[in-house]
């Protein structure tokens, strides 16, 4: 002991005098972080949920393999990014150090661990604004594309030659045939279905429509149809015949016209589309020249997310910030009325009460404005008919009104609850907020997919242009569009179309 300051290597029973300096080496970077603890008021924003899961996995299994594919990935800044996980038998949730960090692992939706493919996404205490992210098997492909090297350092790559059961083709592109983590964008909605119609008619149906106008080459799109009562479900075989098959919306079977639509559990970009009279009318080019990008890749579908081209980015693009509306005091409620409802004053009144009970659940509720059409039926309305606008005390009431309404369906479609600007409400200025155009993020990591039009005011679909021939339930031959009264059809109140039934 020299000064008395500590020399050498101290022994656990060395003695150190009262008021020597002891020098400790800084701690590692990966060290400090590790035993930072995070703050508790961000734990909402830095919980991911975790469905789909396999029978018998374990906290720290789930909590490995997020902490590997983080790390291979990039998105972890050093070990220990996952705090904690908490299996039960059918979900999980994981809890990362940062909000940055579970920010990114949204990206890690669609890996694949003991057998299944995890779905990893925000849970319902979450409140914040939506966050733009891919599918892992979409950002596996894209990496080992550009680095095929990679191939084995990356978790959750599914057997037979799948990248997390998304397929690097031979043209380079990423195939999503069949892909489960892609469903939810190869399926349709189908409503107003007549009676007695079985799943493998209905799946004849569309296949064949699609084939005889043109839409797609062969009737072989579709993986499964399934029927439920007055409403199906149809699975198709690629995101391109699903974008394609929107143009069947308003095709009469038997006597009933169906509603065709993305589900419910869509959660991406809109896309152009028209309907079964412009089908048959303009044919596939004819569409395409009035709806351009009427059939995005699936890159521009998924919400905020591009994977750029080789030839522009060399590579996988980050995700791409999307903008969101400041909160406000006002919340815009949409697909919940149609014209019909609102041509009747009494049956108005009853859904302004209806609302506001509804509404006063999540908050101090000041009023309550429904815009009722002004004109006779038949003409023009302005945009700002079918929404309904809700003014609460507080921007909490709007908060958990939006908590309230999500995932609900109203007539098929899923009704929409958006912040309202405050100052266009005070001047009384009614729109639909969905069509003001938000500022693009200040920086992005890849070219942003061209706008695309803005969605109805209201009821899912723009509203049909009269009709060359009236509507029918079996298809138009292929080749020039028929004259009006040349129209090929069986009728309203025929029964099946004759291609479906046996010889």
């Amino acid at each position: 002991m020299v000064g008395g300051v500590v020399s050498g290597s101290a022994g656990p029973h060395s003695r150190i005098p009262l008021g020597a300096t002891v020098a400790h080496p800084a701690p590692a970077p990966h060290l400090a972080m590790m035993n930072s603890r995070p703050d508790p008021a961000t734990k909402t924003y830095r919980d991911l949920y975790v469905g789909n899961m396999p029978g018998g996995m374990l906290d720290q299994q789930l909590k490995e393999l997020c902490e590997k594919a983080m790390e291979a990935a990039g998105f972890a800044d050093g070990p220990g990014s996952v705090v904690q996980a908490r299996c039960t038998m059918k979900f999980a949730f994981v809890e990362f150090r940062t909000v940055e960090q579970a920010a990114n692992a949204l990206n890690l939706n669609g890996i694949f661990f003991m057998g299944q493919f995890l779905k990893i996404g925000r849970p319902r205490a979450y409140l914040g604004p939506p966050t733009p992210a891919t599918t892992w098997p979409l950002f596996v492909a894209a990496k080992i594309q550009e680095n095929p090297s990679l191939k084995d350092t990356f978790p959750g790559l599914a057997p037979n030659g799948f990248v997390g059961n998304a397929a690097v083709t031979s043209a380079g592109g990423v195939s999503n045939r069949g892909d489960p983590t892609t469903k939810k964008y190869r399926e349709l909605y189908i409503g107003n279905m007549p009676d007695g119609i079985t799943s493998e008619q209905l799946q004849q149906f569309l296949g064949q429509a699609m084939s005889h106008t043109g839409l797609v080459p062969t009737p072989d799109v579709l993986h499964q149809t399934r029927v439920n009562g007055r409403f199906a479900f149809a699975e198709f075989k690629t995101v391109e015949a699903t974008n394609l098959a929107l143009n069947l919306n308003g095709i009469p079977l038997l006597n009933s016209q169906l509603n065709i639509g993305r589900p419910r559990s869509f959660d991406g970009n809109p896309t152009p589309h028209g309907n079964w009279n412009e089908t048959c009318a303009l044919g596939l080019d004819g569409l395409k020249a009035k709806y351009p990008g009427m059939n995005p890749p699936l890159q521009q579908i998924m919400p905020g997310s591009v994977i750029a081209a080789s030839a522009l980015t060399g590579g996988v693009a980050l995700p791409v910030p999307m903008p969101s509306r400041p909160p406000s005091r006002i919340v815009q409620l949409s697909n919940m009325v149609t014209l019909e409802d609102l041509r009747d004053p009494q049956e108005c009144d009853d859904i302004e009460e209806d609302v506001r009970e509804e509404m006063m659940k999540s908050g101090k509720v000041l009023s309550v404005i429904i815009p009722r059409p002004k004109t006779e039926a038949g003409s023009p309305v302005d945009e700002s008919v079918g929404m309904i606008y809700v003014e609460f005390e507080s921007v909490q009431g709007t908060l958990n009104a939006r908590k309230a309404v999500e995932g609900r369906t109203f007539n098929g479609n899923s009704v929409g609850a958006d912040f309202y600007p405050e100052d266009l409400f005070k001047e009384g200025k009614f729109v639909d907020v969905r069509k003001i155009k938000m500022a693009p993020a200040p920086s992005v990591a890849a070219p942003i997919p061209p706008p695309m039009p803005p969605r109805p005011a209201f009821g899912g679909h723009a509203a049909p242009p009269p009709p060359r021939y009236p509507p029918m339930g079996g298809f138009p031959p292929r080749g020039p569009t028929p004259a009006a009264s040349h129209g090929a059809g069986r009728g309203r109140n025929a029964t099946l179309p004759a291609w479906m039934t046996k010889s």
